[in-house]
């Protein structure tokens, strides 16, 4: 049966519920695409303060969501619903919080894909967003959605811009960007040296949407790869794009931002880029820029045509 759509909201508050597909819900309690997961993330709260359960109507705390009968699919009966769609109101409680923290964990947030090639003995796998969703927040992006790339040698350089990539940690925001931090994946830092200049892009204008527009044609092309699932259509970029500029990173994440309701929507629309290339929709640059050369960085372009021809 097709999953009805989710209204989420906390319980006990007058929040407007946010909109949520119900196949980004499927589970109640597991590595990716689960409710838990999902509640944390849209609802900015921090996993190892909270637990959470779920009911169905607001008010008093009865009527506890099951996790065994939510993940045989019970409550997506008729009955349940309500205008065709399942309400939702997440219950935190203080308290050691279920869900650990993924710091370590190699999976998919998009708000999440799997990392695409490993071209050094140093570079990591990249860890994407639970919510791709959102992966992610990206809420569309899972593991068997994404596709993963063969090592092999890079083309020949080719004269083309970069996407503006910026490594988003604390010590990198500017003046405009304050209160804009960022918990960067682990070893993204290796061989930097400190200095307070660390964002490395070309000189293009700072208009993000011409850059979201004018990247099609400067992106890698998969002509040296080989393909082992297929590429994403270029609606789903479009999705997992508006998806991570409305959704904060997981806490943990790369991309994660603790002030995420208050930085203006341009640098929204900067991380978002960011979060992408850094997951399945980035590749390694044949040719690295000199910024990130210079302070030991992996510098990572667009890989594919996602908007069509």
């Amino acid at each position: 049966m097709a999953l009805p759509n989710l209204l989420l909201r906390e319980f006990q508050t007058e929040t407007i519920s946010d909109l949520v597909p119900g196949k980004h819900a499927q589970a109640y309690s597991r590595i990716s695409q689960d409710l838990e997961t999902l509640a944390f993330s849209i609802l900015a709260r921090d996993t190892g303060q909270w637990n959470v359960h779920f009911h169905f109507e607001d008010g008093a705390c009865e009527g506890k969501v099951l996790p065994f009968l939510w993940n045989d699919k019970a409550y997506f009966e008729e009955s349940c619903l309500k205008a065709g769609k399942l309400h939702v109101f997440a219950h935190f409680e203080r308290g050691p919080g279920k869900i650990k923290s993924r710091k370590n964990f190699e999976t998919s947030t998009t708000f999440n894909a799997v990392s695409d090639v490993v071209h050094d003995n140093k570079q990591p796998q990249v860890p994407s967003s639970s919510l791709s969703m959102l992966d992610e927040v990206g809420l569309s992006i899972g593991v068997h959605e994404r596709p993963m790339l063969q090592k092999t040698p890079n083309p020949s350089s080719r004269s083309r811009k970069r996407v503006k990539v910026h490594d988003l940690s604390p010590a990198f925001e500017s003046e405009a960007d304050e209160g804009s931090g960022f918990i960067p994946a682990a070893n993204q830092h290796e061989g930097e040296t400190g200095e307070d200049d660390d964002v490395y892009y070309d000189d293009d204008d700072d208009d993000d949407d011409r850059d979201h527009e004018e990247y099609n044609d400067n992106v890698v092309q998969p002509t040296s790869h080989t393909w082992t699932h297929t590429p994403p259509p270029p609606e789903q970029y479009d999705m997992d794009l508006n998806a991570y500029k409305t959704t904060n990173a997981p806490l943990g994440e790369y991309g994660h931002n603790p002030n995420w309701d208050i930085i203006q929507e341009q640098y929204r629309c900067k991380v978002a880029h960011a979060r992408l290339i850094y997951g399945a929709y980035g590749t390694p640059a044949p040719t690295p820029c000199e910024g990130c050369q210079k302070h030991g960085l992996d510098c990572r372009v667009y890989r594919l045509k996602l908007r069509g021809s």
